[in-house]
């Protein structure tokens, strides 16, 4: 069962990984790498790989409340460092 204990669990997880591969965001984004990446491991893990659906959910119980909308998203997913650690937190 999702919780909120796990969602914050997997995001320090990620931030902390982010932060020790040195890791820098754009500082002109609304929504941090760690929070991407993390809605995309719960979609993974609890909504099949619907995205959409764990964008919503993370919208709507305001773990990230400012979430990106589906176009957005993607482009910030499929981008740069981003990308590359997702796949590397996948593989592990």
């Amino acid at each position: 069962m999702l919780t909120e204990d796990k969602i914050i669990g997997i995001f320090c997880l990620v931030d902390d990984l982010l932060k020790g591969i040195g890791h820098q965001e754009d500082c002109r984004r609304k929504v941090s790498d760690s929070e991407v990446i993390t809605t995309s491991i719960v979609s993974a893990l609890y909504f099949g790989g619907h995205l959409d659906n764990a964008r919503h959910m993370m919208r709507m119980t305001k773990m990230i409340p400012q979430m990106l909308d589906k176009s957005r998203y993607c482009r910030e997913s499929n981008g740069g460092e981003s990308n590359a650690a997702c796949v590397g937190i996948s593989m592990v």
